[in-house]
């Protein structure tokens, strides 16, 4: 990388096709470590159900539901969203075909753009309350299906082991997602060179 001057030893980098966290762990070995095997938790307790509690308070639908699905629509970088009218396409189908509750997750300054997606929604769907990292894994460990860009909320996801679909442009998505009978991801059709086209390639089918 670009601080390697920094470091007495280098390690090769590893293959853009290999899981991040699987590679980060791979350079134990430069120590004469076997990596875990055991994926990587976000632990939470009681403590940080306060949000949870609320959406079940105020949701009659969100606590009797027979699926929660919960999509994280946000990215601080635009041509790493996967466009807005996709999301509320999608929540709808959700709604109407698996009789999911649907929740929208956000983080400081995504309100109004979360708002936003919800409008334009014929179903019904939910706002999550704010959340700190914690709270928001435990809100995330009480549904059954994350959808979202790559983003924080997505590696919560991973990290709580809810069943989760990532959504990647001209990011490699089997660097950042791993790929297992759980957690999947979609990668653009269209060209990597080409930021600001490649997640509307992602089609709602």
């Amino acid at each position: 990388s670009k601080r390697r001057f920094f470091y007495s030893r280098v390690m090769p980098r590893g293959s853009d096709q290999v899981y991040i966290v699987e590679q980060k762990l791979s350079l134990l070995r430069a120590i004469d470590l076997t990596p875990p095997q055991d994926p990587l938790v976000l632990p939470w307790s009681l403590d940080d159900i306060a949000p949870l509690k609320a959406l079940v308070g105020q949701y009659e639908d969100f606590a009797l539901a027979k699926t929660r699905v919960i999509l994280s629509p946000t990215h601080r970088r635009e041509h790493r969203r996967w466009p807005k009218n996709h999301f509320s396409v999608l929540a709808d189908y959700l709604s109407r075909n698996w009789s999911a509750t649907v929740t929208w997750l956000w983080g400081p300054g995504e309100e109004a753009f979360i708002d936003e997606i919800q409008e334009s929604c014929e179903e019904p769907t939910i706002k999550a309350p704010k959340t700190s990292i914690k709270e928001m894994a435990a809100l995330i460990a009480n549904h059954d299906v994350f959808v979202g860009n790559s983003n924080g909320p997505s590696h919560v996801a991973v990290a709580t082991n809810i069943c989760s679909l990532q959504l990647h442009g001209h990011t490699i998505g089997a660097s950042w997602c791993p790929a297992n009978d759980r957690h999947q991801y979609i990668q653009s059709p269209m060209n990597r060179e080409n930021l600001e086209f490649c997640m509307p390639f992602i089609t709602v089918p």
